[in-house]
């Protein structure tokens, strides 16, 4: 096949014929294939397409050939050279051009498409760990210097980690810039409104984990996303990237609010957060417009408890709450134990069936959190009623049994346990079984932080307090 120019025929031509004949996942996983028909046995074993198998495969090159009236020229052009520079004739210099143009930003938007790629591992991927709307920040670089210089912080920072470099200086450089110029931002009303801004206070709070920063350690990114939110007011819903960055962007605000009483919001406000389009009628939609119920429920309580003011319906509300929440949590966990891992020979983190089983384990987790918070705002809103304990004994043990089985997705995959080992020490006053979380949790941070303490904060046991109302202090 041939494409003619102006100067020159360019042809694609045989440069080799490969001899394998396997199909094409197993070549993809350099895995030898017994070509059986219709499936081999490796497809079979996994349930996966079999395709390619027996194929003859080519491989092909583009070469130049000039026509001869560009030979001439080309020939009489070099004797010219040869007559003027008779020292060098008989050296040849090449500069090598690049086939794809490289500038910083490009440099930039490689770096992160590789951290989140349909082909990288779901323990290392950004977008599998923390929400799709990072697939839509490719297209937005090279137009807001804060999400550019937070990508950028982003990408050192996740570079350093798979490598097992711990947190560089160069991370740190880069995290340093990303807040200067976000500062920067954030000082003009216009730019501070931004999706793309908003978006870079996302893109740094993930920064956090792979700096060191523990859970439920307050940074201040958070709380400015909080603020941001507020001051918006809404987003656009048919603005599919805000969508899905609120979509990301209220799990984080909402949890550091039960624990940071910087972060306020009105009833309205916080349902205005959580509804979202994109998930709405799902259970992990449920269950998010259940935990934001949290903070007024507590507000109410505590007037109740401490001023005396009368809320007939208090108990009622909290208990429809956490109804939904059960119900919400009941319908992920069928969801889970169906999606079982392969039980025979090793299998892929790209697989299907268990990035299935990853996803799921995650949603069903972060559900029990859920109904676990709420446990304890009933349960200390109705003291007497046994039938709470029991239930959190139960979130509890499926909490452990969710970290034990996770440890095989870390360290990206499981990011989400660290979270839930913390609420279920909150939801329970057991000192044998707070033991048992507090190991697990130094386990999983030392993923991020080696070697260092891991302490449940005097913050930790504050909230554990508050939401069983037994301190009606807030300030």
């Amino acid at each position: 096949m041939e494409y003619l120019t102006d100067t020159a025929v360019t042809t694609r031509s045989m440069a080799g014929v490969p001899s394998g004949r396997g199909c094409d996942a197993c070549r993809k996983q350099k895995k030898k294939c017994d070509q059986v028909q219709p499936a081999c046995a490796r497809c079979s074993r996994l349930n996966i397409p079999c395709i390619g198998a027996g194929q003859q495969r080519y491989k092909f090159k583009e070469q130049n050939v000039f026509r001869d009236g560009e030979t001439k020229r080309m020939a009489a052009k070099k004797k010219a050279v040869s007559r003027q520079f008779p020292k060098f004739a008989a050296t040849t210099f090449v500069e090598e051009i690049p086939r794809i143009p490289i500038n910083s930003l490009t440099k930039l938007l490689n770096g992160f498409i590789e951290t989140m790629k349909p082909t990288t591992d779901l323990r290392y991927n950004l977008a599998w760990s923390f929400g799709g709307f990072l697939v839509d920040i490719p297209q937005r670089l090279g137009i807001n210097e804060a999400l550019d210089s937070s990508v950028q912080a982003l990408v050192d920072s996740h570079t350093s980690f798979c490598a097992g470099k711990g947190v560089t200086p160069e991370a740190l450089m880069s995290y340093s810039r990303a807040l200067r110029v976000l500062r920067s931002y954030l000082d003009d009303p216009v730019r501070a409104r931004a999706s793309e801004t908003l978006c870079s206070v996302m893109v740094l709070l993930m920064c956090q984990r792979f700096i060191g920063v523990a859970e439920g350690d307050f940074t201040g990114h958070c709380e400015g996303a909080a603020q941001m939110l507020k001051a918006r007011r809404y987003y656009d819903p048919n603005d599919e990237f805000e969508s899905k960055l609120v979509l990301s962007l209220r799990g984080p605000v909402i949890f550091e609010g039960l624990l940071n009483n910087k972060i306020q919001f009105t009833a309205e406000e916080w349902k205005t957060l959580v509804e979202n389009h994109l998930d709405g009628a799902a259970p992990e939609g449920k269950m998010m417009r259940c935990v934001a119920q949290v903070p007024s429920l507590l507000q109410r309580a505590r007037k109740l408890r401490r001023d005396g003011v009368e809320d007939p319906t208090l108990l009622a509300d909290a208990m429809a709450s956490y109804k939904d929440a059960k119900d919400a949590a009941e319908e992920l966990r069928a969801k889970y134990k169906k999606a079982q891992l392969p039980t025979e020979g090793e299998f892929s983190f790209k697989d299907p069936i268990v990035m299935a089983h990853s996803f799921y384990q995650r949603s069903f987790g972060l559900s029990l959190t859920v109904a676990m918070i709420l446990n304890c705002v009933v349960a200390g809103i109705d003291c007497e009623n046994p039938e709470f304990s029991a239930e959190s004994t139960r979130y509890v043990d499926e909490i452990l049994e969710i970290a034990g089985s996770a440890t095989i997705y870390r360290p990206l995959g499981a990011s989400f346990v660290p979270l839930c080992l913390m609420m279920a020490w909150v939801g329970t006053g057991d000192v044998a079984t707070r033991k048992t979380l507090e190991a697990a949790l130094k386990e999983y941070e030392a993923d991020y932080a080696p070697g260092q303490a891991v302490m449940l904060t005097p913050k930790i046991e504050k909230v554990s307090r508050q939401l069983r109302l037994l301190d009606l202090d807030v300030s």
